[in-house]
Formats: structure tokens, C-alpha cells, sequence
């Protein structure tokens, strides 16, 4: 047997992506109107791009068969199988919903299953665990050739007797064995029942999905079928929220997770602060002809109780609490400075002493990044300097700044960032930054 299988090939490059790429020296807002614009025009590009790469080079799926393969194909099977079993299970994301019949008693759902709950009690992993051990234990047993050994006693056996006659000498303890391969069907059985859930990598894309750890942001592939929440939509986001903050996974089931009164007190804040920044910016934007991005549009929508809340927008509910987060730390960073004005051309090998104010994570399409904003001498104007959160360096940056004043290089590129009811902001990005 021959078989080799490419990695998974996606060819689609973002059009957020390509301007992230091309326009370096710019930071971009999430809802960023001239972004939007662009990536709209970009987009057929990106999928003619997509097509023809896929034509190029597709996903390889060779598989050769071998006559003996076929032969015990149970026995050939199970080399296989085995160690996927043993690698899902150590790089798990989720756990399958089983059914409570193929568990013992101690691991069954405490509560019956109803419209609101899908046997999704605490025990829902341990009962995928042991199913996993099952599964994985049985396949063990498949590429032995002895697994049944042990149950045969050959001491009291004649050697030199006929075979009959030793047959009839060896003892057998039929009742451990019988044990043994009812467990061994069983575990097969168990594969069989629940290869959907196991053959998705548990990402989970089977219909017994209960859990997922990251949040999937492909939004042109989600249903745009309206859904009922069970609470208010703002708060069980924020509910969410606090959960990751507590280190619970980044992303809770809104359909599950239960909404506090804290909660309830950020949902209400949150309603307030964008109801009137939104409302603002709508105001200025029509003054000056700049159209409202459509996030904003559905986030004000979702702030009124207008919008029709789809599978598309529960992106939305998660990420507007890190959103209110970042824009309160932002508002901060502007606030009580005396006017100012800014050199409205890139400046170059700038070295100054810089003393770290804040520290803002900032939610990307595609991923996140920290915003270190600096305190300069003899200048009121803000510093930004962004870092890619998965940047290897970034840590060691984090750790120099910390520690106090710090002398930099770096070019200094003017940006300015939408306000709320008030001004636009302005202030420095920095790029190429050098310790001097």
C-alpha cells in the first residue's frame, strides 16, 4: 500500500490581506470605509487568482493499492487508523456529542436533552475522551497478532500428543476472552458510529457538533438565516467576553453561556457609547458625502433592535466588546491633550526618548496586533507603534519598553484616527524603529 496525501491547499489570498501588504506604513480601523472599498474591488481578482492556482496546483491524492492489502484488510486498516486515533486525540479541538447509551452510567448527562440542551453538561468531554479511548484501544489490539494470547494456558499441554490431544490439554478462559473481543467490537463499533465527528478533526463540521474553541471568521460561508438568541445580544456577547478573560476559550456558545449582571452593565454601556460615536460619524460622514461602512450600519442596527440578527453576524456579537475595550483605551489615550497640530508629511530617522502610556489589542480580519502607545519629550502628539501579535520579537519589545524611557528610531508616518462625538485624532505611527 501506497498513499500519500497533500497538506490542504487554499489559494485565496484576502484582498484585506494584499492591503495590509501593499499600504505597510497605514493602519487600518475594522470598519475602515476606504478599505471596504477597496476590497470590494479587489475581490474578483483575488477569486480569478484562486481559480487559476487551483488549476495549477491542485491537491495531490495518491493512493496505491496492493493485492496483500486486501488480503486481512481489517489488520491493514488498523495501522492506519491507529495512529490518526492517537494524533486527533492529542490535537483535539473540540469533543463530539455522544449519546448517553454508549457510555457507562457514571459519565451520563445529568439532565435530559431538550430544544436548549444537546447533552452539553460538563461531562460532554469526558464522554468523547473515553470514546476516543475505546476507539483507540481496540485498533491497538487489531495490529497485534498476539492480542488473544494470554488468554490460552499451554503448561499443562502434551507437545508430543497428536493435535486433538492437545487441543483438549490447553486451557482457556473463555470468560475474559469473550470479555476482551466485546470490547474490541465494541470500540469498532463506536469508529463506525462516530467516524463523521472524527473524520472532520473535530473542528467540528458534523451535525453532532457541541464546542468550538476558535472562532471560524469565514464570513461568506455562513448562513444568512435569521437565528433566535436567548438573551440579549450585546450582553451574551459580553458574556463571552468575560469568560475569555478568565481563560475559558476565546469565543463561548451564545446559545449556552449565561449572561451576569455584570454583563448586562457592560452590554448597556457599550449601547451608549456607539449610539452616540455612531450616530456622530453618520452626522459627519453625510456632511461630507464619505459613505457608512456597512459594519457600522449593522452594529447600530444590532445597538437599536432593527437588524435581523443572522448565523453572519454572530461575529459581530463576539468581537463589539473587544471593540468597546480598545476605542475606551483609545479615548483615554486622547483625552485632556491641548491642541496640537501634526507635520502632514512622513518623517524620517527620527530619534527620540519615548516613555510607554498604553497598551491596545486590536482585533484584524485575519488576526490581532498590540498598539504600544508612547509619551514623547518635547512633543504632545501620541506615538503608535503596532506589532504583529504573532511577531516572535514582539516580547522582547515589550520587555525593553516596560522597563522605563526608552531611546528610538524610527519614521514617523501622520495618521489620524476617527473620533467620536468630538475631533478626529491625530497622531504618529512609527515604522522601522531602531534601538538607538
Amino acid at each position: 500500500m501506497k498513499v500519500y496525501l497533500s497538506s490542504y491547499r487554499n489559494h485565496w489570498l484576502s484582498p484585506y490581506t494584499i492591503l495590509e501588504k501593499v499600504c505597510f506604513w497605514r493602519v487600518y480601523d475594522q470598519d475602515d470605509p476606504v478599505i471596504e472599498r477597496w476590497a470590494d474591488r479587489l475581490e474578483p481578482i483575488c477569486l480569478w487568482a484562486q481559480r487559476v492556482l487551483d488549476r495549477i496546483h491542485p491537491p495531490i491524492r495518491y493512493v496505491k493499492i496492493d493485492k496483500y492489502d486486501t488480503w486481512s484488510m481489517d489488520h491493514s486498516l488498523a495501522h492506519i487508523v491507529l495512529p490518526m486515533l492517537r494524533q486527533l486525540k492529542a490535537t483535539q479541538h473540540g469533543s463530539g456529542q455522544v449519546d448517553p447509551e454508549d457510555v457507562p452510567e457514571h459519565l451520563r448527562p445529568t439532565e435530559p436533552a431538550g430544544p436548549n440542551n444537546g447533552y452539553t453538561d460538563n461531562t460532554v468531554h469526558e464522554r468523547w475522551a473515553w470514546v476516543m479511548d475505546e476507539m483507540i484501544w481496540a485498533f491497538e489490539q487489531k495490529v497485534r497478532d498476539d492480542d488473544e494470547e494470554k488468554f490460552y494456558d499451554h503448561s499443562g499441554v502434551d507437545h508430543s500428543a497428536d493435535l486433538n490431544t492437545q487441543v483438549t490439554q490447553m486451557k482457556v478462559d473463555r470468560e475474559s476472552l469473550e470479555a476482551h473481543q466485546k470490547r474490541k467490537q465494541r470500540g469498532f463499533e463506536l469508529f463506525g458510529k462516530y467516524y463523521q465527528i472524527s473524520g472532520t478533526d473535530m473542528n467540528i463540521l458534523a451535525h453532532k457538533t457541541v464546542w468550538l474553541d476558535e472562532f471560524n471568521e469565514l464570513e461568506h460561508t455562513k448562513s444568512r438565516k435569521a437565528i433566535t438568541l436567548p438573551d440579549d445580544p450585546i450582553a451574551l456577547g459580553c458574556a463571552s467576553y468575560r469568560l475569555a478573560q478568565a481563560g475559558q476559550g476565546q469565543y463561548s456558545d451564545l446559545d449556552t453561556v449565561i449572561v451576569t449582571p455584570e454583563d448586562r452593565s457592560m452590554a448597556l454601556d457599550i449601547r451608549n457609547y456607539y449610539r452616540a460615536k455612531i450616530t456622530w460619524q453618520m452626522l459627519k460622514n453625510t456632511d461630507q458625502q464619505r459613505p457608512v461602512s456597512e459594519f457600522r450600519r449593522k452594529l447600530m442596527g444590532i445597538i437599536e433592535g432593527t437588524h435581523e440578527i443572522t448565523q453572519a453576524d454572530v461575529g459581530i456579537l463576539y468581537r463589539v466588546p473587544y471593540f468597546y475595550v480598545e476605542d475606551c483605551q483609545h479615548d483615554e489615550i486622547f483625552a485632556d491633550l491641548p491642541a496640537y497640530s501634526i507635520v502632514p508629511t512622513p518623517v524620517r530617522d527620527i530619534e527620540s526618548t519615548m516613555t510607554l502610556s498604553h497598551r491596545v489589542t486590536v482585533l484584524r480580519r485575519s488576526r490581532g496586533v498590540t498598539q504600544y502607545w508612547f509619551r514623547v519629550e518635547n512633543t504632545v502628539v501620541p506615538c503608535c507603534a503596532t506589532i504583529d501579535n504573532q511577531n516572535v520579537l514582539r516580547h522582547l519589545f515589550d520587555s525593553i519598553v516596560s522597563r522605563g524611557p526608552v531611546e528610538l528610531q524610527a519614521n514617523w508616518h501622520p495618521k489620524v484616527m476617527p473620533g467620536g462625538p468630538g475631533p478626529d485624532r491625530a497622531y504618529y505611527q512609527l515604522a522601522h524603529i531602531r534601538l538607538v
